[in-house]
């Protein structure tokens, strides 16, 4: 299904009106940059992040080439999400009503809650990014290090791309449901055919 199909007119200016839902995910939409001007306070600001991606000229022609969509596939999909969801719900609500709600996960957050911030570990190692790429693509400014994740509007802001904080456990849930087709101590989510795509290259 086409992105602008989803609800998302905005995502097909200036040739993007060819990009795949299939491509986003496998990172083949061709717009794998980050604004140019993105600064931390600006990533935290979903509207800024979709404004901007709205706008994006595609570097690669959409199905073409294999980039990495480091960070900005978090909201590329993530609108996807709240432009198809019937009940209109921002991203990190559904994710808690329809994935953690219904499988018992307290601790996975796309934003934390003031009450859970005495919990969060504090990162170390600094902002060193592994590779410099001329598309920005991430960014030394926003790169998922240490001096941007620590910071707590950072952490309480919703990033679906590199944002979520969680327990291991947490975690360990969600990824079982896939290992088991779907369905966890009887609670299914995904049908096992669906679930079986997810292995093709």
């Amino acid at each position: 299904m086409l992105l602008y199909v989803c609800n998302w007119p905005e995502s097909a200016s200036h040739g993007k009106d060819s990009i795949t839902i299939k491509q986003a995910l496998s990172h083949r939409a061709g717009i794998p940059q980050m604004p140019q001007n993105v600064t931390p306070e600006l990533m935290a600001d979903w509207t800024w992040m979709i404004n901007e991606i709205e706008n994006y000229e595609p570097i690669f022609p959409p199905g073409v080439v294999n980039a990495c969509h480091v960070l900005v596939w978090g909201w590329i999909l993530g609108k996807v999400v709240c432009r198809t969801d019937p009940r209109k719900r921002s991203f990190h609500l559904f994710v808690r009503e329809e994935i953690c709600d219904p499988l018992g996960i307290k601790d996975f957050y796309l934003g934390v809650p003031d009450s859970e911030l005495s919990r969060v570990a504090t990162l170390v190692g600094g902002n060193i990014a592994p590779l410099v790429d001329e598309h920005n693509i991430c960014p030394q400014s926003v790169f998922c290090g240490s001096n941007v994740h620590n910071l707590r509007f950072i952490q309480q802001c919703v990033d679906p791309g590199a944002g979520a904080i969680t327990t291991a456990g947490a975690v360990a849930r969600i990824f079982s449901l896939l290992a088991e087709g779907g369905e966890l101590d009887g609670v299914r989510l995904l049908s096992k055919e669906r679930v079986e795509t997810f292995t093709r290259p």
